[in-house]
């Protein structure tokens, strides 16, 4: 049951966000249709309001794109220059690396042949013990 209410108090607020965000472009909507009829009949005043309104509507989408990108653009920034390494699965017919066989170790990951001075596989990168 505490399930539950946590995917639900998750999804609320949410659906919350969304359709505030949803209530409040369709006030601004409204509002402007408003200014923009009252300006067209009357002038003066309401054409100032207008452009008021505009002024208004601009900085606010600047506003949301400077939060939004301050909150998730580091993160998608972050994501895309990291590079996503997966785990390399040993070779299970490659030979110990601590078994030098004239003069030669073998990678414990590709297994290819190694000098024995090297620290790192030649083939693959991997660090030699």
């Amino acid at each position: 049951m505490d399930n539950f209410i946590k995917i639900a108090d998750k999804y609320y607020k949410l659906a919350a966000k969304v359709s505030g965000g949803i209530i409040g472009l369709i006030m601004l909507y409204i509002v402007g249709k408003t200014l923009h009829a009252a300006s067209q009949f009357s002038g003066g005043f309401y054409t100032f309001m207008y452009v008021l309104y505009w002024i208004f509507f601009v900085v606010l989408v600047l506003c949301g794109g400077y939060y939004l990108f301050r909150k998730y653009g580091a993160k998608i920034a972050t994501a895309a220059t990291t590079p996503q390494s997966q785990p390399q699965q040993p070779n299970p017919y490659a030979q110990p690396a601590s078994a030098p066989v004239g003069g030669e170790k073998f990678c414990t990951v590709c297994g290819a042949k190694v000098p024995a001075g090297n620290q790192f596989c030649n083939s693959c990168g991997n660090k030699m013990f």
